[in-house]
């Protein structure tokens, strides 16, 4: 087998430059597209090549399972926020800050309503033990855009690395 001597700064430059290019044409995550450079510049090092429509491909797919995965996730949160909770003594029985806290965490989910439910009939719909633990679990909401970018940026680089391996069977190891 054939030794390929590798210059591993030409190979972190030219990832970089592909993924600066990434980012600038398509948006998104750098992160993603420097990784995945990284590893198709290696595998062009070793005569193999990906098409950029596979590399489309899997990423496409990496962002459908990162919704499926978020939308599982973020289903309680998503019930809550279409219920929304009526603003009554009990809620600020946690505290008036906490109260704030959640305003700004989740914009337009207290509201003064006669329709909606206050907050011990929330926690006992969806299955908290007591309303300190609703609030909890309220306050401990994170941005959806984050977690969408992390799931997809694992799935693609599962994906990628995956189809790195089928075709480098015959050549060594990635030295990254």
């Amino acid at each position: 087998m054939k030794q390929v001597k590798i210059n591993k700064r030409k190979l972190m430059k030219e990832a970089w430059k592909q993924a600066t290019f990434g980012q600038k044409m398509y948006g998104g995550n750098k992160k993603l597209y420097f990784a995945s450079s990284l590893k198709l510049v290696w595998l062009s090092n070793q005569g193999k090549t990906i098409s950029f429509d596979e590399v489309r491909r899997l990423d496409k797919i990496a962002k459908i399972q990162a919704m499926e995965i978020i939308k599982e996730e973020y289903a309680k949160y998503d019930a809550i926020w279409t219920e929304r909770i009526k603003i009554t003594q009990a809620l600020y029985d946690h505290g008036e800050e906490t109260v704030k806290d959640i305003a700004r965490i989740m914009p337009n989910l207290l509201t003064y309503k006669e329709t909606c439910s206050p907050i011990d009939e929330m926690a006992d719909m969806y299955g908290f033990k007591n309303t300190s633990e609703l609030v909890e679990y309220l306050l401990a909401y994170k941005p959806r855009t984050k977690a969408i970018s992390k799931y997809h940026y694992e799935f693609f680089i599962q994906s990628i690395t995956g189809l790195c391996q089928n075709l480098q069977s015959e050549f060594d190891e990635c030295p990254f």
